[in-house]
Parts: C-alpha cells; structure tokens; sequence
C-alpha cells in the first residue's frame, strides 16, 4: 500500500531529521506521508494496489507494521469511501461543498481583515515615530539657539 493525498490533509510528515535510508537498522525510504490532524488524532491514506485488493477480498487480512520501537500506540484501521467529512455542530448534519466552500470564504474574509488590521496599527505607530522624532529634532534645535 501506498500513502495518497486528500482534500483536507493539513500536515505532511516525513522522515526524521538524520535518517539515513541506507543505514542497514533502518527499514528503508520512507514516503512524504499526508495526514489530516486536530493535534490530538493524526489521519493518514493508504491506497491499495490490484494485488493488494485481491489479496484482502480472498484472505481477509491486513499486517500492520509500526516502526516506533517496544510497543504498540494505539491506531485504527477504517475501511471506508469517506472517513473525514465536517458536520455542522449544532445539527450534526454533513455539510455540502458549498456550505464549506462559504465557511472557507468567510475564513479568509476575517484574515484578511485581521491583517489589514495589523497593517493600520503598523503604519500609525510609524507615523507617530516619525512625529515624535521630528518633535525631537525641533526641540534639540530650539536649545541650540
């Protein structure tokens, strides 16, 4: 099986800072993996090949392997079209592409203001550096004189 992209992965592991894929202890190359994460699950993709199919549909059986070091964290394995979709809070409702397409849109809508935000406080601090500094200059030349 093979790690696959999705729509709403927000993180892409990879290999640790160090690791030697030809080290003879190490079991290989490892993959750019895309998970989807809330900081406390982390959900990942796999696609399975045609013999890999056959192979499920025949003998029922998937191995898991774990390369984490004395024991098993905990993990589930879903067998499933969709695993991740929003719902709607209060209702628990799946929401439609649009429903999300608008959230989404409403989300960059408040960044943007936010940022446009941060760039007025910046320019009135500078402005009011520059008014001070030059209230500054005034002052130093009126005790020259």
């Amino acid at each position: 099986m093979l790690p696959a992209g999705f729509k709403l992965s927000n993180r892409l592991l990879g290999a640790p800072l160090g690791y030697d894929p030809n080290d003879k202890d190490n079991p290989g190359e490892i993959l750019a993996l895309p998970v989807w994460t809330d900081g406390t699950v982390c959900v990942s993709l796999w696609k399975a090949s045609w013999r890999e199919r056959l192979s499920m549909l025949l003998f029922g059986k998937v191995w898991m392997q774990v390369w984490y070091g004395g024991s098993q964290p905990p993990i589930a394995l879903t067998v499933t079209r969709n695993y991740l979709h929003v719902t709607d809070e209060s209702t628990g409702r799946k929401l439609t592409r649009w429903e999300l397409f608008k959230l989404w849109r409403a989300d960059r809508k408040d960044c943007k203001e936010a940022h446009r935000a941060e760039q007025r406080k910046k320019r009135n601090r500078d402005k009011r550096a520059k008014y001070v500094k030059a209230a500054w200059l005034r002052h130093k030349e009126r005790r020259k004189e």
